[in-house]
Protein backbone atom coordinates (compact mmCIF):
# COMPACT_ATOMS: atom_id res chain seq x y z
CA UNK A 1 0.00 0.00 0.00
CA UNK A 2 2.55 2.44 0.61
CA UNK A 3 3.40 2.63 -2.99
CA UNK A 4 0.31 3.47 -3.92
CA UNK A 5 -0.33 7.04 -4.67
CA UNK A 6 -3.39 8.34 -2.96
CA UNK A 7 -6.34 9.89 -5.43
CA UNK A 8 -7.10 13.20 -4.48
CA UNK A 9 -8.96 16.49 -5.03
CA UNK A 10 -9.51 20.13 -3.66
CA UNK A 11 -12.81 20.71 -4.57
CA UNK A 12 -15.20 17.77 -4.19
CA UNK A 13 -15.10 14.60 -1.73
CA UNK A 14 -14.33 11.62 -3.98
CA UNK A 15 -16.36 8.56 -4.27
CA UNK A 16 -14.93 5.42 -2.77
CA UNK A 17 -15.01 3.75 -6.75
CA UNK A 18 -12.29 6.52 -7.27
CA UNK A 19 -9.93 5.18 -4.82
CA UNK A 20 -10.20 1.48 -6.61
CA UNK A 21 -7.32 -0.51 -6.94
CA UNK A 22 -8.19 -4.11 -8.16
CA UNK A 23 -10.78 -5.34 -10.14
CA UNK A 24 -12.17 -8.91 -10.46
CA UNK A 25 -14.94 -10.40 -11.58
CA UNK A 26 -16.65 -10.60 -8.61
CA UNK A 27 -15.46 -7.17 -6.24
CA UNK A 28 -13.58 -4.23 -6.20
CA UNK A 29 -10.49 -3.52 -3.89
CA UNK A 30 -10.14 0.02 -2.86
CA UNK A 31 -7.60 1.14 -1.09
CA UNK A 32 -7.55 4.33 1.27
CA UNK A 33 -4.52 6.19 1.89
CA UNK A 34 -3.01 9.19 3.87
CA UNK A 35 -3.76 12.24 1.55
CA UNK A 36 -4.73 15.90 2.01
CA UNK A 37 -8.47 16.55 2.45
CA UNK A 38 -10.94 18.81 0.42
CA UNK A 39 -9.96 22.36 0.52
CA UNK A 40 -12.58 24.26 -0.96
CA UNK A 41 -15.07 25.91 2.20
CA UNK A 42 -17.97 24.22 1.04
CA UNK A 43 -16.73 20.77 -0.03
CA UNK A 44 -17.54 18.21 1.95
CA UNK A 45 -14.59 16.51 4.00
CA UNK A 46 -15.88 12.64 5.06
CA UNK A 47 -17.77 10.64 3.07
CA UNK A 48 -21.55 11.36 2.02
CA UNK A 49 -24.44 9.10 3.09
CA UNK A 50 -25.03 6.79 0.72
CA UNK A 51 -26.00 2.72 -0.09
CA UNK A 52 -25.04 0.31 -2.47
CA UNK A 53 -26.97 -1.33 -4.30
CA UNK A 54 -24.40 -4.14 -6.34
CA UNK A 55 -22.42 -4.54 -3.86
CA UNK A 56 -21.67 -5.72 0.02
CA UNK A 57 -19.36 -3.46 1.55
CA UNK A 58 -16.48 -4.66 3.97
CA UNK A 59 -13.61 -2.24 5.28
CA UNK A 60 -10.62 -3.42 7.02
CA UNK A 61 -8.86 -0.68 8.96
CA UNK A 62 -5.23 -1.39 9.15
CA UNK A 63 -4.28 2.18 10.84
CA UNK A 64 -4.43 5.71 11.62
CA UNK A 65 -6.98 7.83 12.74
CA UNK A 66 -10.21 7.15 11.31
CA UNK A 67 -12.07 10.11 11.73
CA UNK A 68 -15.24 9.66 9.46
CA UNK A 69 -16.22 6.79 11.89
CA UNK A 70 -16.88 7.06 15.73
CA UNK A 71 -15.23 3.94 18.01
CA UNK A 72 -13.26 2.74 15.42
CA UNK A 73 -9.26 1.11 15.92
CA UNK A 74 -6.45 -0.16 13.82
CA UNK A 75 -7.56 -3.92 13.19
CA UNK A 76 -11.25 -3.54 12.90
CA UNK A 77 -13.25 -4.39 10.46
CA UNK A 78 -17.24 -2.77 9.32
CA UNK A 79 -19.75 -4.74 7.06
CA UNK A 80 -22.05 -2.67 5.66
CA UNK A 81 -24.86 -5.11 3.59
CA UNK A 82 -26.14 -3.96 0.14
CA UNK A 83 -29.39 -1.48 0.50
CA UNK A 84 -28.47 -0.23 4.40
CA UNK A 85 -27.58 2.75 4.61
CA UNK A 86 -23.98 4.59 5.69
CA UNK A 87 -22.02 7.37 5.64
CA UNK A 88 -19.98 9.79 8.44
CA UNK A 89 -20.42 9.63 11.82
CA UNK A 90 -22.50 12.70 14.11
CA UNK A 91 -19.23 13.36 15.56
CA UNK A 92 -17.41 13.27 12.20
CA UNK A 93 -19.92 15.72 10.64
CA UNK A 94 -19.01 18.08 13.20
CA UNK A 95 -15.38 18.09 13.54
CA UNK A 96 -14.65 17.35 9.35
CA UNK A 97 -13.39 20.94 9.05
CA UNK A 98 -10.77 20.98 11.90
CA UNK A 99 -8.79 18.29 10.05
CA UNK A 100 -6.44 18.94 7.04
CA UNK A 101 -5.97 15.67 5.88
CA UNK A 102 -6.59 11.77 6.41
CA UNK A 103 -4.25 9.43 8.52
CA UNK A 104 -5.55 6.14 7.82
CA UNK A 105 -4.51 2.85 5.92
CA UNK A 106 -7.75 1.11 5.32
CA UNK A 107 -8.72 -1.78 2.36
CA UNK A 108 -12.62 -2.01 1.00
CA UNK A 109 -13.49 -4.75 -0.59
CA UNK A 110 -17.44 -4.56 -2.59
CA UNK A 111 -18.36 -8.00 -3.19
CA UNK A 112 -21.04 -8.90 -5.72
CA UNK A 113 -21.44 -11.99 -3.93
CA UNK A 114 -23.29 -11.65 -0.38
CA UNK A 115 -20.81 -11.42 2.30
CA UNK A 116 -20.92 -14.12 4.90
CA UNK A 117 -19.95 -13.60 8.32
CA UNK A 118 -18.48 -16.92 10.05
CA UNK A 119 -19.13 -18.38 13.40
CA UNK A 120 -15.16 -16.57 14.20
CA UNK A 121 -15.84 -13.25 13.11
CA UNK A 122 -19.52 -13.30 14.89
CA UNK A 123 -17.76 -13.79 18.32
CA UNK A 124 -16.37 -10.73 17.75
CA UNK A 125 -18.64 -8.38 16.40
CA UNK A 126 -19.57 -5.13 18.04
CA UNK A 127 -23.29 -6.02 18.58
CA UNK A 128 -23.60 -2.23 18.60
CA UNK A 129 -22.15 -0.91 15.56
CA UNK A 130 -25.50 -0.04 14.13
CA UNK A 131 -26.41 2.26 16.80
CA UNK A 132 -23.06 4.26 16.19
CA UNK A 133 -24.47 6.66 13.83
CA UNK A 134 -26.95 7.90 17.07
CA UNK A 135 -26.15 11.33 18.22
CA UNK A 136 -24.88 10.88 22.03
CA UNK A 137 -26.58 13.24 24.15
Amino acid sequence: MRDIRPVMSHRAHLPPSAHTTFVTGGAVVCSFLPRPLEQDEDAMRVPFYHRNTDYDEFIFYHDGDFFSRDNIKAGMCTLHPRGIHHGPHPKALANQKKKTQTDEYAVMLDGLNPIHVLPAGEGVEWKEYWMSWMEKK
